[in-house]
């Protein structure tokens, strides 16, 4: 897999493509997961990695391959998954609720990017670093979803964080019934020079 020095796209498309197989797999299970708190504790939300929150999806796919997986430690924190010597923070990026309703937070998901990119980019431990969004959306095309990605390359840029072009895997068609096309998109993050 990838070598000691920065990483070529290919090593960085290849990490994605590792991360999507294990979603999609993730996703052919059909599992659907348990509301755990409110008024509808114990009822299920859909079947399908969609309905999943992000920490169950990071988990099933460092399931797959072998990975640590959630709270690894670094200079800055934590972060969700430490492979291939590539630091990645992963981010749902989901404008419909584990149940399809709407979500009413539109921004949360690109702003939880870009600050998971910025505490990256003060990293200096960390040689090689990615924010990666599982994105799901309702049509293949992602009408709904791709504002949200095109979104935060600028956002991040206002909050002075420098990434690299987005690198879109597709997941092809899911089980959700709303969540029924899915994307692994990946930003590169470039070291802080201004700290």
């Amino acid at each position: 897999m990838p070598s000691q020095s920065e990483p070529t796209m290919s090593e960085i498309r290849a990490f994605l493509g590792e991360i999507a197989r294990g979603l999609k797999s993730f996703d052919d299970e059909k599992i659907a997961p348990t509301i755990k708190r409110g008024p509808n504790k114990g009822k299920s939300y859909p079947a399908g990695a969609g309905s999943h929150e992000e920490p169950d999806q990071v988990s099933a796919i460092a399931t797959r391959y072998g990975w640590a997986a959630n709270n690894i430690s670094y200079s800055q924190g934590t972060c969700d998954l430490h492979q291939y010597g590539i630091w990645a923070e992963i981010k749902l990026i989901r404008p419909f609720n584990a149940n399809g309703t709407r979500s009413r937070e539109c921004a949360d998901p690109v702003l939880g990017v870009v600050n998971d990119a910025k505490k990256l980019s003060l990293a200096r431990d960390c040689a090689r670093k990615m924010v990666v969004g599982l994105a799901y959306d309702k049509d293949k095309e992602g009408s709904t979803v791709m504002p949200f990605i095109n979104c935060v390359r600028v956002l991040a840029r206002n909050h002075g964080v420098s990434l690299g072009e987005p690198i879109l895997i597709s997941l092809g068609p899911l089980v959700h019934p709303v969540h029924r096309f899915g994307w692994v998109v990946g930003w590169e993050v470039f070291v802080d020079k201004t700290e």
